[in-house]
């Protein structure tokens, strides 16, 4: 089995990107946006300008005819090129990771299992990084993984895409386009893979009203950054359906644990990512925390 990856090389000098989808093999909206990009692109209704766009539509093939996140190995978990390939994933890794190397630019293409809106993550610490971030025009953005998860930049366990391609200088964002089971997500990995290009002048447009469907301007822009995860326990029940990034208040009542036991918000922010299929000792949800978009370092 192979991957496919596309090349465009303009004939301008400029920034490389990387757009990846399906690294997760149950999550189909990055390998179809890709798909709808690619055909697009040959068709020329967008042109190739400069620079060099490089896009694996479906980054692990034999997870998505499973239906499955991975085979053997996260690669958005657990990300490096592996001196010997011993696991299906290790093959992918030594395709996928030689690119990132090279790249200035990335940007990675999920879904989620609960319902609510697409948002951004970004790394936070990088400026360029989070001007690119939020030139793709999105509402939700989530930053503080790597540091509330205590990652170095040595560690291989917790390092996914972003991660890994950062430590050769590339800027690199994942953004989260809905969830699985809505049809719009695909619809939204199309046009944050487009805006990405569009923005750093890789690809030229013509005039096209629909990649302005969902823009929102700075001032709309919201930001958070994580600061809890809440783990599925014995007798815990949510007191209400959450969603992805839902707005909580300080002090709102989140989950029920006994008669006399129950967690509350520590801060006004958001809901990540819930999960109604947790068993005990998964990650219900993560807890971030509302704040200003960082200006170099972490701020509060």
């Amino acid at each position: 089995m192979s991957i496919k990856v596309i090349t465009y090389e303009g004939l301008k000098d400029g920034p490389s990107l990387v757009l990846l989808g399906n690294i997760h093999g149950n999550e189909y909206c990055g390998y179809r946006g890709l798909s709808t990009l690619i055909r697009d692109i040959d068709e020329e209704k967008y042109i190739v300008n400069a620079g060099r766009l490089i896009i694996i539509p479906m980054c692990n093939p034999k997870a998505n005819k499973i239906s499955k996140r991975y085979v053997d190995r996260d690669l958005n978990r657990n990300l490096f090129p592996p001196k010997i390939n011993s696991k299906y994933e290790d093959y992918l890794a030594n395709i996928i990771c030689p690119i990132l190397d090279s790249a200035d630019f990335l940007v990675d293409l999920h879904s989620f299992g609960a319902k609510g809106e697409a948002m951004v993550m970004f790394g936070g610490e990088n400026e360029t990084e989070t001007k690119f971030a939020r030139a793709l025009g999105f509402k939700n953005y989530l930053y503080g993984w790597r540091e509330f998860h205590g990652i170095s930049e040595e560690d291989t366990v917790y390092q996914g895409t972003t991660e890994y391609a950062r430590k050769s200088g590339c800027r690199a964002v994942t953004v989260e386009c809905g969830s699985n089971s809505d049809a719009n997500s695909e619809r939204v990995a199309y046009i944050a893979a487009l805006r990405a290009a569009i923005h750093l002048s890789i690809l030229v447009p013509p005039e096209d009203p629909d990649i302005e469907t969902i823009v929102y301007n700075k001032n709309e822009q919201q930001c958070a950054r994580i600061t809890k995860e809440v783990i599925m326990r014995h007798g815990m029940v949510p007191v209400e359906s959450f969603t992805n990034f839902q707005f909580i208040k300080r002090k709102q009542m989140l989950c029920t644990i006994s008669d006399t036991e129950s967690i509350m918000s520590e801060c006004d922010g958001y809901v990540i990512m819930p999960s109604e299929k947790a068993i005990i000792g998964d990650i219900f949800f993560t807890i971030a925390k509302s704040c200003t978009f960082p200006e170099g370092k972490y701020n509060n």
